[in-house]
């Protein structure tokens, strides 16, 4: 796996936090039973990370908002029941949806330092059409994390398996932002990413989504 490189400045809108090893065994644990108790809706295809690996980031990107927050770094166990969750994070009687993202390395560190554009790949935060149904239970709204992984990871990825390798690259974490549910209204469904303004080129997404650039996020830090 590639070296990770000279590291940009931080954002001032990002918050970056180092992952502990009491989260990297919580998030670990509840990888492994997402992994046996839910059953995903999308074709892994292509992707960099395995079924547990994407559970693993899922789980971590909670427990980085929990950090922040300075809450338990624990997350209910309540798989057995297959009963959809009410949400990942209360603030204030609020509870928010946490959305994790795994970047490569290269596009981490423009992301890292607020440099990456709307029109490239991971330019934007999406949600995906198919999970607004669900929305109306993150009263407070959707924040978003992100974590480095190699630009090489998808070359030896092994469904089923959590490669030592990915957890120990996975850091630091950063929590990009949130959006409230009131930020959707207006947005349309966008199957394409956002045009570059002088090529017109775009990328088609895996789904239909709603697309937030960067620069609509909300700091974090006002949750507090």
């Amino acid at each position: 796996m590639r070296k990770r490189g000279k590291r940009l400045p931080l954002h001032s809108k990002f918050i970056r936090l180092d992952i502990s090893e009491a989260m990297r065994s919580e998030a670990r644990y509840h990888a492994v039973r997402r992994t046996k108790r839910i059953v995903r809706r999308f074709d892994a295809g292509s992707a960099p990370l395995s079924d547990v690996e994407r559970n693993y980031l899922g789980a971590l990107g909670e427990l980085l908002v929990k950090s922040y927050l300075h809450q338990s770094i624990e997350l209910m166990d309540n798989y057995d029941n297959g009963q959809p969750d009410s949400g990942d994070i209360r603030i204030e009687n609020l509870m928010y949806d946490v959305k994790s993202e795994a970047l490569p390395m290269s596009f981490f560190k423009k992301v890292y330092a607020g440099a990456l554009l709307p029109y490239e790949p991971y330019g934007c935060r999406v949600y995906t059409v198919s999970h607004l149904k669900h929305l109306k239970k993150y009263t407070g709204g959707i924040i978003f994390t992100a974590f480095p992984i190699p630009d090489d990871a998808k070359e030896d990825r092994r469904e089923g398996e959590l490669r030592e390798e990915i957890i120990s690259y996975m850091h630091p974490g950063l929590i990009l932002g949130y959006v409230k549910p009131a930020d959707f209204t207006g947005k349309t469904a966008q199957e394409w990413s956002p045009p570059h303004p002088v090529t017109g080129r775009s990328f088609r997404y895996n789904s239909a989504n709603i697309v937030f650039p960067l620069k609509e996020l909300r700091s974090v830090k006002e949750l507090l």
